[in-house]
């Protein structure tokens, strides 16, 4: 009788660990939103592209993602994973990440945020054209909601122009990085609200030379750039561009 009460407490306590360990980690992302793919067919490789949000009680992070059916040479394919509040104000940005050998896929969550509210994902990607890159940018994934935060607001479409001629606005409607806005709205690391630049942070190597060079490079560090008024003139915050903080992994294939 001892042994059996002691199985059935040994068999109870192992049961009340697991289903810890389970709720934690179902809780390691408690929500997950994932935007509707777009496909592209570039230098002879089909590839399909989507951005998704994952969120916990820890962070939001903002993931791109590219998948192939073909293994792609080392330096085809870039990622830049962006966060936005439901607003549509940029809130964090990954510096962009390409294959660093060849793999069929890939996925980047570099744009983190721990504070609450409401929040969707967009993602840049580049792909190797043979003697440059093509620029495409993903559907928007839906809104997820981390803690308190209230209804999301879409904003507007339109763009506005200033008195120096660049539009300004989010670039929430982008469907590629020519349609963005010369200024493009964020939410910068003091908490005030303004825009950067879009040459500023849609930068763009145009040659597999640069990109190879830029894989192995050994300069990890953050860039920070002004956060201007509508203006575009008067600097009012900061917004830090990230490079490998976050989550990345890369897919390979079996090919007979």
């Amino acid at each position: 009788m001892k042994k059996i009460k002691g199985f059935k407490l040994l068999t109870t306590s192992l049961f009340a660990i697991c289903l810890i360990l389970s709720c934690f980690n179902m809780n390691a992302f408690a929500a997950t939103a994932t935007g509707t793919k777009k496909t592209a067919t570039v230098n002879g490789f089909t590839y399909s592209y989507w951005s998704k949000v994952e969120t916990s009680s820890l962070q939001t992070t903002a993931f791109g993602v590219i998948s192939s059916a073909n293994t792609v040479p080392t330096g085809y394919m870039g990622i830049e994973s962006r966060l936005y509040s439901s607003a549509g104000s940029l809130i964090s940005a990954g510096e962009i990440e390409y294959n660093p050998a060849p793999y069929a896929g890939m996925t980047i969550g570099s744009a983190i945020t721990t504070k609450s509210g409401t929040y969707y994902s967009k993602a840049k990607m580049q792909f190797y054209n043979g003697d440059g890159y093509n620029g495409y940018i993903s559907n928007a994934s839906p809104n997820v909601t981390r803690s308190f935060a209230p209804m999301p607001m879409i904003p507007e479409k339109a763009y506005e122009v200033n008195e120096n001629g660049s539009t300004y606005g989010s670039d929430y409607y982008a469907e590629s990085i020519e349609d963005s806005p010369d200024l493009i709205k964020v939410l910068g690391d003091n908490g005030i609200e303004g825009y950067v630049y879009s040459k500023d942070i849609n930068v763009k190597l145009d040659t597999l030379s640069e990109v190879l060079n830029y894989i192995n490079s050994e300069d990890q560090s953050n860039k920070t750039i002004p956060v201007y008024e509508e203006d575009g003139i008067t600097v009012v915050d900061t917004f830090e561009i990230t490079k490998n903080e976050g989550h990345i992994e890369f897919l390979q294939v079996s090919e007979n």
